[in-house]
């Protein structure tokens, strides 16, 4: 074995006292470890599991490293790069939902008959997100049909993925699905007619509950409380799980959700040592059953607790600028006075306040210009806004590529069907298969036309349009255009054009759709003159496609499943927004060689640290606001709520202040140097707004110049 395999460079770090309590702590009992994001709590708790890998690994005990997603698992990863095989993997970095679901698997044949399953010895149907929607929106259109949810004007997709939250939350909280109805009704002070949408909530979730059941299908929800019922409280299976592991980090315990603070609770006494992580002021995934003061508990039932004060590499003025925030939300006065001079070297406003929002991102690409200009490194720089919507990201990303600075937009919660590359593979799909009679529309051939073509225009495909026959949904070859019109297309178009129209009247129809899709990518469009040709993110996209479709028909192709065209259904469920498509390397991507441009929730989730950071449209209240949600309310659903109590304006205020707290001292604690804010007088949609995040600046700014307290 090499120095370099065994021995941890300690000496090479430059550790905070508290990182250094920690990696000298005893390797047995159990230790509770809080403080802000970015002071190095994870970065020290990852080099504390290499260390106790090499001192227990070689005793053969395992190691449970468990967070509530598995985009955070990189400084784990990292720490264990270089180990001994055998070393390594005595380390299982999981979700408690990816244990939940591995232990339902496992015992399936133990807990399927106690659960009601209509066909317990036949294997169960693990659904995604994608296909719980399918089979949801099964029981949900007969019911609008009739009438239901008449008065909800959501889009289907966003009226599917409440009804499945509330499911989720049942199941996260630990309260019987049965009752989210009453929860619902017990909070409501409005209309009447909204406690009908609920009495249509309770009726739709049931009847997707009994659909499971009759059809061996496990959703999210039902996953969860099979393990929590069956699996955990059943003698065999609970000895099973207890003794795979012997030493336990559970880290951002409070990104959770209680029932997994629950069965760590009960786990704790199992292990030989437990390392429990939390930040404070955070739980940003609480729309997701995070709750933190769920995660607080731990703090009374460990051996010992170290709380980190010391946060690396930032700045004093962001630490004066988060307190300042903190004093006024709080109404305290100002523990540490910052000067005008200060305040505006940390928090820069703009030179000029523009009108409209195409004269904002003009400025903001100006702004991000300078910087790069005196040497800072592109991935030092992150562009923030509550939501990142198409004109956003386009209109930001070609500003700086017209300045020679590469960025990238980073929104993986966009469905799937809203990608250029998708959308073309999508009309392509629906060309290659008429006898499913879903044809693209003309605009759509057209679009997919110029993707799909390298060197096309608009304005030749509008040309290569009037080949399309609608009605059938069938290209014609280019002869058949007149004389005067082939004259103003190209050459080499045309015979790219008719060199694709050949390849669909020769592809095999009866192929299963994910072999077509190969093909289609490898013979046809990645090919030279084509519009996938060597672009690395176009093949990505494919390839998740191509994925997102295997776990698709992997349900619908099981024993048991109603006999169906799974090309077309997926098709049609792409059509519909349906398949989203979330990918774990989705979120984890970055690339310190371009600006990042992401929505601010995706941000703080990705718990990454920049030098500087551009908070757009500060006067917009997505800053706090929780979204609509008519079907379904994250914290009426929550363990902190009283049933029956009433949830009227002033805890919609109090939630704003509280949610717009958060979020600043996340971004500021996220953040090293300095925050530039940007506003325009009239928003994308062209209204003026003055939020709480506006007023807040604007009271600094003003306090700062009268050199009085914040408070």
């Amino acid at each position: 074995m090499t120095q370099n395999q065994t021995d941890f460079p300690l000496s090479t770090v430059n550790w905070t006292a508290q990182q250094s309590r920690l990696l000298a702590s005893k390797t047995a009992g159990s230790l509770f470890v809080t403080g802000e994001a970015g002071m190095g709590k994870t970065t020290a708790s990852a080099f504390f599991l290499r260390q106790r890998v090499l001192e227990e690994g070689k005793k053969q005990e395992s190691f449970l490293v468990l967070l509530p997603q598995l985009t955070l698992s990189e400084p784990y990863q990292k720490a264990l790069e270089g180990l001994p095989y055998e070393m390594s993997s005595r380390v299982s970095i999981r979700t408690m939902n990816g244990l939940a679901r591995r232990m339902v698997s496992l015992f399936w044949p133990l807990i399927s008959t106690q659960a009601g399953f209509q066909h317990p010895y036949r294997a169960p149907r693990f659904l995604n997100l994608e296909t719980s929607q399918y089979y949801i929106a099964k029981i949900v259109e007969p019911m609008i049909n009739q009438g239901a949810f008449s008065t909800v004007t959501l889009k289907r997709t966003l009226l599917y993925t409440q009804l499945l939250d509330n499911l989720n939350k049942s199941a996260l909280v630990g309260f019987p699905y049965t009752d989210i109805s009453s929860r619902l009704s017990g909070a409501w002070v409005g209309e009447g007619a909204q406690i009908n949408v609920y009495q249509d909530v309770q009726y739709a979730i049931t009847q997707f509950r009994d659909l499971c059941l009759r059809e061996n299908l496990v959703d999210f929800s039902l996953q969860i409380e099979l393990f929590n019922k069956y699996v955990w409280n059943e003698e065999i299976p609970k000895r099973y799980l207890t003794g795979m592991f012997q030493h336990l980090i559970y880290d951002n315990l409070e990104e959770d959700a209680p029932f997994a603070h629950d069965i760590i609770q009960n786990w704790l006494p199992h292990f030989r040592s437990a390392l429990l992580i939390q930040d404070t002021n955070a739980g940003y995934r609480n729309f997701l059953g995070a709750d933190p003061i769920s995660a607080a508990r731990f703090e009374n039932l460990i051996d010992g607790s170290i709380h980190f004060v010391e946060a690396p590499g930032s700045s004093p003025g962001i630490q004066k600028l988060k307190q300042a925030f903190l004093d006024l939300r709080e109404h305290k006065p100002a523990s540490d006075n910052l000067s005008i001079s200060e305040l505006s070297d940390v928090l820069v406003l703009p030179r000029n306040q523009t009108r409209f929002f195409p004269q904002l991102m003009d400025q903001i690409a100006e702004a991000v210009a300078r910087l790069i200009e005196k040497g800072v490194e592109p991935g030092e720089i992150v562009i923030l806004a509550p939501f990142i919507s198409d004109a956003l990201s386009l209109g930001l990303s070609h500003r700086l590529e017209a300045k020679g600075i590469d960025s990238i937009v980073h929104r993986p919660t966009q469905p799937m069907v809203e990608q250029p590359a998708i959308q073309t593979m999508l009309t392509l799909i629906q060309l290659a298969h008429p006898e499913w009679k879903l044809f693209p529309s003309r605009l759509q051939l057209i679009n997919s036309l110029v993707m799909s073509i390298d060197g096309l225009d608009l304005v030749r495909a509008h040309l290569l349009g009037k080949l399309y026959n609608a009605d059938l949904g069938k290209l014609s070859l280019i002869g058949q255009l007149s004389q005067a019109e082939k004259a103003r297309i190209p050459e080499f178009i045309a015979q790219r054009y008719d060199q694709l129209v050949t390849w669909f009247g020769d592809a095999g129809r009866e192929e299963p759709l994910d072999v077509f899709l190969s093909r289609l990518f490898g013979e046809l469009l990645s090919q030279r003159g084509f519009g996938f040709h060597a672009d690395l993110a176009q093949g990505q996209s494919v390839a998740r496609l191509i994925e997102s479709y295997t776990k698709f028909v992997a349900v619908l192709s099981a024993p048991g499943a109603e006999a169906l065209d799974p090309g077309a259904e997926f098709t049609r469920s792409l059509l519909s927004g349906l398949i989203s498509a979330l990918f774990t390397e989705d979120w984890m991507y970055r690339d310190p060689a371009k600006v990042l441009i992401t929505p601010t929730l995706v941000f703080l989730m990705q718990n990454q640290t920049v030098d500087y950071q551009f908070w757009l449209q500060i006067g917009s209240s997505g800053w706090y606001t929780r979204l609509e949600q008519p079907l379904t309310h994250p914290y009426v659903l929550s363990r902190n709520w009283i049933e029956g109590q009433k949830w009227t304006y002033n805890e919609e205020l109090d939630l704003a202040r509280k949610n717009l707290s958060t979020t600043v001292q996340g971004l500021l604690t996220r953040c090293r140097k300095r925050v530039y804010t940007g506003l325009s007088t009239f928003d994308e949609s062209g209204k003026e707004e003055r939020g709480l995040l506006m007023n807040n600046i604007q009271t600094l700014y003003r306090q700062a110049l009268r050199g009085i307290p914040h408070g």
